[in-house]
């Protein structure tokens, strides 16, 4: 349960989370444009709906950036499923279908990779959780002289949407491509 104060202003629409779930997800892959340029652009987006720490969103786009240099250096298939299944994660028509429909076209895209492609994802999801992980304990270490460091704990969430509210520092804690 999320027990930070940053709740959703009531003027906020789940139409108006769509578009920028939408918006920001576009924006996050779109690596032609500098990681600066495309913070500016989600903390544009995100004006009015939610509160997001530079920082916090920094480290995103780094994680972000190192799954896709993973899926892009991965085989033709499994490419081209990532890009289907964020097609569809940039799709506002896509968001709006009801559960069952939207269950149907998941399932039709996942019936559609073999064992052998599944594990190669598999690889590509542990990798990024491992870096997710070392950027989240090295945060903490960082962080352990803190007074408030078990509230950062406690507050940060590592479930989807809940990672924008993030307290660490990317300063220090980017280690994507780095190694």
């Amino acid at each position: 349960m999320n027990t930070r104060s940053h709740a959703l202003p009531d003027n906020v629409t789940t139409d108006q989370l769509t578009g920028a779930w939408v918006a920001v997800t576009k924006t996050m892959r779109d690596t032609s444009v500098t990681k600066e340029k495309r913070m500016e652009k989600i903390m544009h987006i995100l004006k009015g709906i939610t509160e997001v720490s530079p920082k916090s969103l920094e480290a995103l786009l780094e994680i972000s950036d190192y799954e896709w240099k993973l899926i892009n250096n991965a085989s033709p298939k499994v490419k081209n499923f990532y890009n289907k299944a964020h097609d569809l994660a940039t799709d506002i028509n896509f968001h709006k279908m009801d559960r069952d429909k939207k269950r149907a076209v998941a399932a039709k895209l996942l019936n559609s990779i073999s064992e052998t492609e599944d594990k190669e994802m598999e690889e590509i999801t542990r990798k990024v959780m491992l870096l997710l992980l070392v950027i989240v304990v090295v945060c903490f270490v960082v962080h352990a002289d803190d007074e408030d460091a078990s509230v950062k704990a406690q507050q940060t969430q590592l479930n989807g949407s809940d990672w924008f509210g993030a307290q660490f520092s990317a300063d220090d804690c980017i280690l994507a491509n780095r190694s």
